[in-house]
């Protein structure tokens, strides 16, 4: 797989309380080291910095900074991925697998934010196709 550069992200998951910069969203973890406490960098199979990981985020960080982070990284079900894109929510689920489209798992559910979803859009689909994500 090649790893192409996309438009860096920056997203807070507020249960967490975590802060990512993703980098090269389409690159599959090879390790994971501290950078210092409670600061993580996951890097590629090149040894390439692909995302920074920052945990209890609200004690670096102003709170209103978040909070905006938080209201644009919009984390979308399968199925209301699916229906943004006009991707079946099974194909979206096997591109996670290999490691096309990067999601998180939540309980029994695979999460995927908007922005990784038109990532693997622009990447992938056939006829190229794009979204429009409407403010809430």
């Amino acid at each position: 797989m090649t790893t192409q550069a996309v438009a860096p992200a920056i997203l807070y998951d507020r249960e967490a309380d975590a802060l990512t910069l993703e980098l090269l969203s389409d690159a599959p973890v090879k390790r994971t080291v501290t950078v210092t406490k409670g600061v993580y960098a996951d890097l590629d199979s090149k040894g390439r910095i692909i995302a920074l990981e920052v945990l209890n985020a609200s004690r670096y960080f102003p709170q209103k900074t978040l909070q905006r982070l938080t209201e644009t990284a919009q984390s979308l079900t399968l199925t209301e991925a699916a229906k943004h894109s006009g991707i079946s929510a099974a194909t979206l689920r096997k591109q996670i697998h290999n490691h096309r489209l990067r999601a998180t798992k939540r309980g029994r559910d695979w999460m995927v934010t908007a922005h990784e979803l038109a990532n693997y859009v622009a990447k992938y689909s056939r006829p190229k196709r794009s979204i429009v994500f409407q403010a809430a």
